[in-house]
Formats: structure tokens, C-alpha cells, sequence
């Protein structure tokens, strides 16, 4: 038993906190009870029904409401401990609640899950996705992995297909995962143990049977080799998608170093949401000295597996 907590959960909201359960589901078989923190772009007096811990910061239980595509409360009904950080609050707010929370519940690993891939853009692409509230919660969880030491890492699932693989530059997004690579920021990839696949699988479909998402929904048809191109009509896609093998793998990051070659998280660290914009609205974008094949650099950063009883093991010591 681990003498230590696992912090899991959503990077962007909506359904990248389902996607948490890919790494949830294995540590509660493990014995390993972890704690669901997300980031959602909200303020916390617009969830109803749910404890204000500080804040930026709210616990969220299973009757606890809020407007949009909220997971959390279904998340919390399946038994895991949830709190929800909101990032439409005050920098200093948000930080200070993480720092709380890290501290009290005695978190040492935190996983924070990207389910499309717009968390990896640097800031001078063409395209950068849904990029705020990714690009604020991994401000936010550097920030704290700098300041207390705590192993954040960064999880991206579905790689390149958010929004179906239209709303970012497949190409940067290759050029951007060669440099991540080269700066030893990628640590490995992750798939579910083979025993928990159908227990992940399963308790995703119960969060899409309440909640729509459609980046959930590819990861999940991936998991379970649901691989090739259909069409897809799931909460704004609309479109058919080329589903692939490493679709259903978690590439996973140190969060610090991919903020530290992010101008968008740069930003975001020094002046919050209104830096974030100004710097993304007068951005220049990068000419590529080579065009990359994403499928290919997917499929040979595979190669190295990311292995997470080791580090709890390395923790535990």
C-alpha cells in the first residue's frame, strides 16, 4: 500500500477526466485508492451542490450539478474522491487551492489527462485546438510540480484527433513531439494492463451513457481495437475519423518540461488567462524545416513504455 496519494483526472474538462479512468481503474485494482482532481473552465459558484474547498477549488459528489458536459459528479458516484479546480478563478486562487490539496491528501504523483492532443502546441502553429483550458490547467500543474515536488505528469490520449483531426496541424504536431522527444520531456506510453481493459472499457460506457464526448469515445473504441475509418456523430463532431492503433495508448509527459517549451504556458504562468490570449491572437508561426509523418512518430515513440508501478515503486522506497 502506498504511503502516498495518486491525484488523476481531466486537463480540459469534459471527457478527459473519463479518460483518467484508464490509469484509476488499474490503481484501485492495485489496492491503490487515487484521488480524481480536474481542471474545468469554470467558477465555482456555477457548480451547485458541491463543498467549496477554497477558491478555486470545490469537492464534487455524485448529486452535484453544474451546465455543460460535466463528468465529475458520475465520476464521484463510482466511489473515487473528486474535486474540481476552476480555473475561470483568480490565478494566485487556483494555485494556492492545488498547493492545499496536494498537501493535505499527501499527493506525490499527479496525472492529469489530454484526450486529442492540443495541450502539445506550442504557441506558433497555425492551429491550436481548444487550447485554453488545457494550456491553463498544465500552467498550473508545472507550477506545482516546480514548487512542491510533486511528479506531474501529462497524459495525452487519441493523439492528433481533436476534433476528428481537423483542429490541429498534423504536422506541427509531429514537428512538436520530435522536440518534446529530443528535450527528454516524453517518458513513455501507456496502455491499461491487459486484465483491466474490459473494467475501463466498460465504466467509460457508463460515463458516455450519461455525458457525450466525443473525444472519449474514440479512445475508448480504440482501446477495445476498434480501429479503421466511420463516421462518428458525437456532441459537436460530426465527420468520419480514421481511428488507429496508437490511438488507444496514453503518450505520456513530464508536465514541467512540456511548459518550459510551451510559449502558450509560459505565458499563461506569468499573467494567466489574459497573457494567454494576447500572446496566442499575435503569435508568428513557425516555418518547418522538415515535414513529419505523424503516424510514423506515433508508432516509433510507442516503442518506449511508460511504466507507472515502477514509479511507485521508486516513491515508495
Amino acid at each position: 500500500m502506498a504511503s502516498f496519494r495518486v491525484a488523476v483526472g481531466g486537463l480540459g474538462g469534459g471527457g478527459d477526466s473519463g479518460g483518467a479512468l484508464a490509469f484509476a481503474i488499474p490503481l484501485r485494482r492495485k489496492g491503490i485508492e487515487p484521488v480524481f482532481i480536474a481542471f474545468a473552465r469554470c467558477s465555482t459558484d456555477t457548480i451547485l451542490r458541491a463543498e467549496k474547498y477554497t477558491g478555486a477549488v470545490v469537492k464534487v459528489t455524485f448529486s452535484s450539478w453544474s451546465s455543460g458536459r460535466f463528468f465529475e459528479p458520475h465520476i464521484a458516484s463510482l466511489g473515487f474522491e473528486t474535486y474540481v479546480i476552476c480555473l475561470k478563478e483568480k490565478k494566485r486562487d487556483v494555485i494556492d487551492g492545488l498547493e492545499k490539496l496536494v498537501s493535505e491528501l499527501n499527493i506525490r504523483i499527479f496525472i492529469s489527462i489530454d484526450l486529442g492532443g492540443d495541450s502539445l502546441v506550442f504557441g506558433d502553429e497555425p492551429l491550436l485546438g481548444s487550447f485554453r483550458t488545457d494550456t491553463l490547467g498544465l500552467a498550473s500543474l508545472s507550477t506545482i510540480s516546480e514548487n512542491l515536488g510533486v511528479r506531474a505528469y501529462l497524459a495525452v490520449g487519441v493523439l492528433g484527433l481533436e476534433g476528428g483531426g481537423r483542429d490541429l496541424d498534423i504536422e506541427y504536431l509531429a514537428d512538436n513531439l520530435v522536440k518534446l522527444s529530443e528535450s527528454k520531456a516524453y517518458l513513455g506510453s501507456y496502455r491499461p494492463p491487459q486484465e483491466a481493459v474490459s473494467e475501463v472499457a466498460a465504466t467509460m460506457g457508463y460515463l458516455l451513457s450519461r455525458e457525450k464526448s466525443a473525444m472519449l469515445t474514440l479512445y475508448r473504441d480504440a482501446l477495445l481495437g476498434k480501429l479503421g475509418t466511420r463516421r462518428y456523430d458525437v456532441a459537436y463532431l460530426h465527420a468520419e475519423v480514421c481511428v488507429k492503433n496508437y490511438h488507444g495508448y496514453f503518450f505520456v509527459f513530464n508536465a514541467l518540461k512540456v511548459c518550459e517549451l510551451s510559449k502558450l504556458c509560459k505565458a499563461a504562468r506569468e499573467g494567466w488567462s489574459l497573457t494567454l490570449k494576447r500572446v496566442a491572437r499575435h503569435r508568428k508561426i513557425r516555418r518547418l524545416k522538415t515535414r513529419r509523418d505523424l503516424d510514423k512518430i506515433a508508432e516509433y515513440l510507442l516503442k518506449r513504455k511508460f511504466d507507472l508501478t515502477k514509479v511507485l515503486a521508486e516513491l515508495n522506497k
